[in-house]
């Protein structure tokens, strides 16, 4: 199962580390490189859709073409607390598709954290410039911030598919939230 070999990997990276993070966050970075390997992506390209998208939208109570990165963290959370008989700590999320309710729910649980503080498996979200949307855009950390102000994202709805990226903290327009 590639999800399992990913989240292994995952854990075999994180060996004489601190110990900040915490099974959950591990399994949905897993869930969501399992995903990645798999080749999530809009068919046809930029409408919003495909096979794999649709039942990511479905999930967040979406059911028609609509941007797709917050219903993926969702779906993602999801499959590793149904697969392992745990709670999921979003379900408090009214609009699971909706990235402005995540910061909302990490504002309003704590969850917001120090960009030098960040983890593996932490929520990045974000805040770009030049739209009326305020925090439109959601992913996992996928590397952690170093010395530097860059780190490493997965994300879907990014172009037309689940992809990592290279990242920079911009203060007031990136906050990580360790939930």
């Amino acid at each position: 199962n590639a999800v399992e070999t990913d989240v292994e990997s995952y854990l075999q990276r994180r060996k004489g580390m601190d110990n900040r993070w915490t099974p959950l966050r591990a399994l949905a970075l897993g869930r969501m490189l399992g995903w990645l390997a798999e080749g999530v992506k809009e068919d046809p390209p930029g409408s919003n859709w495909g096979p794999t998208v649709r039942n990511i939208l479905a999930r967040a109570g979406i059911h028609v073409p609509a941007p797709w990165c917050a219903a993926t963290v969702y779906a993602a959370v999801d499959d590793v607390t149904r697969w392992h008989g745990l709670p999921n700590p979003l379900t408090s999320i009214v609009r699971k598709a909706l990235v402005a309710d995540y910061y909302q729910v990490a504002q309003e649980m704590g969850w917001i954290i120090d960009p030098h503080h960040v983890d593996y498996g932490d929520l990045v979200i974000f805040d770009f410039p030049n739209n009326d949307r305020r925090w439109d855009h959601i992913g996992f950390v996928e590397t952690p911030p170093g010395e530097g102000m860059s780190f490493r994202s997965i994300e879907g709805n990014t172009g037309d598919r689940l992809m990592t990226r290279e990242r920079f903290i911009v203060p007031g327009r990136v906050v990580f939230a360790r939930w």
